[in-house]
């Protein structure tokens, strides 16, 4: 049978949702299964939304839910265990994220599309960039200006800009992830920051 690979979920997550429990229940438990025979699968699966979720907080595999979370939930611990394995055998670097939050045009009380910019600041091992941002965190917190935080989904983040509770709003922050994503940004990026920082009320320190 056909198990379904983690873009087929991820491209299909709204008709998922849409349809009934039983069928998500299902598929979830054939997922699964393969993920036990083969932790190896499941663990690249969870080293993809790892790196999606370092980027974008947001992320989620179907209506919100991460899988690593569902793994946890059922103590999988062979295919985390692989996933530890994985993300410490991998380069890593620290990523400075911006991103622009707008709104609906027809409802601008909820988020219409954003804009991102990613920009690396250095490679190096995992152990060295977690230093690195360890380091910024010391360094800055006296003056105000990173602010860390552990998300939900375990990644530490140290966000010199908050996103605020109407749009358009922005936010940034560094984050250490696998070195497999490069610089990304539109052209027009710096100049939709600069009207969107000017159009935002401050939440945090200033970016």
């Amino acid at each position: 049978m056909h198990i379904l690979t983690y873009v087929e979920i991820w491209l299909t997550r709204s008709s998922i949702v849409r349809d009934s429990f039983e069928r998500w229940t299902l598929l979830r438990a054939q997922i699964f299964a393969r993920y036990t025979a083969d932790p190896a699968v499941g663990a690249k699966t969870l080293f993809m939304e790892h790196l999606a979720l370092a980027l974008n907080p947001a992320q989620g595999l179907v209506g919100g839910r991460r899988l690593i979370d569902l793994l946890r939930a059922d103590e999988m611990t062979g295919v985390l265990d692989a996933f530890d394995d994985v993300l410490a055998a991998q380069s890593h670097a620290l990523y400075d994220v911006w991103r622009i939050l707008r709104p609906r045009k027809n409802d601008p009380t909820k988020l219409g599309n954003a804009a991102r910019s990613v920009r690396v600041r250095m490679r190096g091992t995992r152990e060295e960039m977690d230093a690195i941002l360890t380091r910024l965190a010391k360094e800055e917190r006296a003056q105000g200006v990173l602010e860390r935080e552990v998300g939900d989904d375990g990644i530490v983040r140290l966000y010199r800009r908050r996103r605020g509770p109407v749009f358009p709003t922005i936010e940034r922050y560094f984050v250490v992830a696998p070195a497999l994503a490069a610089d990304k940004e539109h052209d027009n990026f710096n100049q939709w920051w600069a009207g969107a920082l000017a159009a935002t009320p401050a939440v945090s320190a200033a970016a």
